[in-house]
């Protein structure tokens, strides 16, 4: 790679200089996503800042890293931010917890317009089960416009209400 920008850099200086500087800025991007999991992980306690912060990708990492030190209030506003990937995280911290509490929540998710938090969704009514979240996941499997939603919710019910086939001996 640096013996092409080389190259580049003697025949035209400036196309050189872009490409470099954009190299720069890309692995920059990474680093500081390294430096804030670092950072979160070196400090537990900082979660609460992560999570109420400005930046979605920090919202992201206190949710993801250290998801047992939210509330249930935490995870229901995080269910309603205003990043998608925030949105998806939150909706698979709730599943995980498999907490009926957060059904309004889940109903919620099921509308979002985005399909990966709506796929999340039926994944966590999966894991929390009952007979609410088996009626929700067979209004997703009715009316969803997305396959791959309704695919996710079909996955849910089962985990919910396994099918059971019948074998009869001859």
């Amino acid at each position: 790679m640096a013996a092409l920008l080389e190259d580049l850099y003697q025949r035209r200086r400036g196309i050189a200089l872009l490409l470099a500087a954009g190299s720069i800025s890309l692995s920059a991007y990474g680093l500081f996503g390294q430096y804030l999991v670092r950072a979160l992980r070196a400090h537990p306690e900082r979660t609460h800042e992560y999570v109420s912060s400005n930046c979605a990708d920090k919202r992201y990492l206190g949710l993801s890293c250290f998801p047992d030190l939210l509330t249930a209030d935490d995870l229901a506003a995080l269910a309603k931010d205003s990043s998608p990937k925030v949105r998806h995280a939150a909706f698979v911290r709730m599943g995980e917890r498999a907490d009926p509490g957060f059904l309004a929540d889940f109903r919620e998710g099921l509308n979002d317009h985005v399909q990966i938090v709506r796929t999340k969704a039926c994944w966590g009514l999966g894991e929390m089960g009952g007979p609410d979240a088996l009626r929700l996941l067979e209004q997703v499997l009715a009316a969803d416009p997305s396959w791959y939603v309704r695919e996710y919710a079909y996955k849910a019910i089962s985990r919910i209400q396994p099918v059971q086939k019948k074998v009869e001996s001859m």
